[in-house]
């Protein structure tokens, strides 16, 4: 008898056992993918790397964020929707391409929108109104921001030497959404819409003349390689949204969604403060392996004069969204004046 007692003590105490094993591994389990098509040395990737350490730390190790770089999943045009379906729990995607949806996310493509790079931090701040609105436009779609992630200003590379509109006339030009594409046809060329991921093939095999991208993204992916002369327009700013599929946010409980949500803020600042010197150091970088061009003012000025039927082109397709994002720009381009009596 006391032997039969034994071996029940003993198989109830390895069932607790298996029963606290079994209910750690399940809380460490607990793992979120991500895709992104950018590659890890990007600096956007570097900082959803950030991100995955600061949740892990968080979280004591119970939720993980495992992330699928370079499209290894999907291209940059097919994450909203994966996100939004729920067949992917998260992704990185430039605003630019929820643009078929909600057109007026193209706001930060409009050209020489920005007077200069604090305006364009402060409309991304999370208390600005232009966020906060884009915000919820996107939760519509299924997707929810945790945070984003500035790209910095585009820019033009080019095979031939570019410096004001009429040198890319006629020419075929790599772009990146449906705004993007309107400035390129304003100026006399041919847009041709390609992912990021597809730009060096393009660029190799002569697809395309020219293309328009991110200063990063020509330093990370190399392209100057191919495209040897390169025109600081600087005429739009490239905003990426980190995103959570809004079941599987809901699914969380109160802890996962607080940590979720604090190494995002992390992640977030820390890119904010290092932008403007990524891009003087990506500048920097590329001039010493291809031609960089800044533009006169006069120069500016003729890109800014032949881009100008973009935005009513916008506002046509964005309706009274695009119409009050617009005016919030006004104001964030002039913080001073709104301090006036």
């Amino acid at each position: 008898m006391p032997s039969i007692m034994f071996s029940r003590r003993a198989l109830f105490g390895l069932m607790v056992l298996c029963a606290a094993l079994f209910s750690f591994e399940a809380r460490a389990a607990t793992t979120l993918r991500l895709a992104s098509q950018l590659p890890e040395a990007h600096a956007l990737g570097q900082n959803l790397a950030l991100f995955a350490e600061r949740v892990e730390a968080l979280s004591d190790g119970e939720l993980r964020i495992v992330i699928y770089p370079s499209s290894q999943l999907y291209s940059d045009k097919m994450i909203p929707k994966a996100v939004g379906v729920g067949a992917i729990d998260m992704g990185i995607a430039s605003l630019t391409q929820f643009a078929g949806i909600q057109p007026a996310v193209d706001l930060f493509y409009l050209p020489f929108l920005f007077e200069d790079q604090q305006a364009v931090l402060r409309a991304i701040d999370i208390d600005s109104p232009v966020r906060q609105r884009l915000d919820r436009a996107l939760l519509e779609t299924g997707t929810r921001v945790l945070w984003w992630q500035p790209y910095g200003s585009t820019v033009v590379m080019s095979h031939h030497p570019v410096r004001v509109p009429e040198d890319l006339a006629g020419r075929k030009v790599r772009v990146f959404g449906k705004t993007v594409g309107d400035f390129i046809e304003a100026i006399g060329a041919a847009p041709t819409l390609l992912s990021g991921a597809e730009q060096f093939l393009a660029y190799q095999r002569g697809t395309v003349d020219a293309g328009l991208s991110g200063i990063l993204a020509i330093k990370s992916r190399r392209l100057y390689e191919l495209m040897p002369h390169i025109t600081l327009t600087r005429h739009a700013d490239v905003e990426f949204v980190v995103l959570i599929n809004d079941q599987r946010w809901r699914s969380l409980d109160d802890r996962q969604r607080e940590v979720l949500a604090a190494a995002a803020r992390e992640a977030e600042l820390e890119l904010r403060d290092q932008i403007p010197r990524l891009e003087r150091e990506a500048e920097a970088f590329v001039a010493e392996r291809a031609e960089v061009v800044e533009l006169s003012d006069a120069e500016r000025e003729r890109w800014r004069e032949a881009s100008s039927p973009v935005r009513a082109a916008f506002l046509a397709q964005s309706g009274a969204l695009g119409a009050e994002l617009l005016e919030a720009v006004e104001r964030i381009n002039r913080p001073s004046e709104e301090r006036l009596p």
